[in-house]
């Protein structure tokens, strides 16, 4: 869904690293969540274009409420699988199964978008 911005480059330099119809490109995207919330207040409209995107994203996979739980404790509140599992009150390989299917369901969203020319390319 990627938004406009004066700074074009910016979208080519994410869309280049985050292949995000794809679990592995919204994991990496997850996984560096933090670094590109920072740049948006250095002036990187993409920055906020791609976390706005990802947002949407997560709304529109249908995720579990667990799903979601696991999601935002590991990558944007930034604990591990374990912390997680135990704040949770769940073994740790059942927060891995969610984050899974979590990954999973949001890449099918890009993946949609993707194919409809509504955002990012499937490359």
């Amino acid at each position: 869904m990627g938004s406009a911005t004066n700074r074009p480059d910016y979208h080519r330099r994410y869309e280049a690293t985050y292949q995000l119809n794809d679990a592995e490109g919204v994991r990496n995207l997850l996984r560096d969540y933090n670094a590109i919330d920072s740049r948006r207040f250095v002036g990187d409209t993409a920055a906020s274009d791609i976390l706005l995107d990802l947002k949407d994203a997560i709304d529109s996979a249908g995720l579990t409420a667990l799903q979601h739980r696991a999601l935002e404790l590991i990558y944007f509140d930034d604990l591990t699988q374990q912390m997680a599992a135990e704040y949770l009150g769940i073994d740790r390989s059942v927060v891995s199964k969610h984050i899974t299917a979590a990954v999973g369901k949001i890449a099918s969203v890009y993946a949609y978008w993707a194919d409809r020319g509504e955002g990012y390319c499937a490359s």
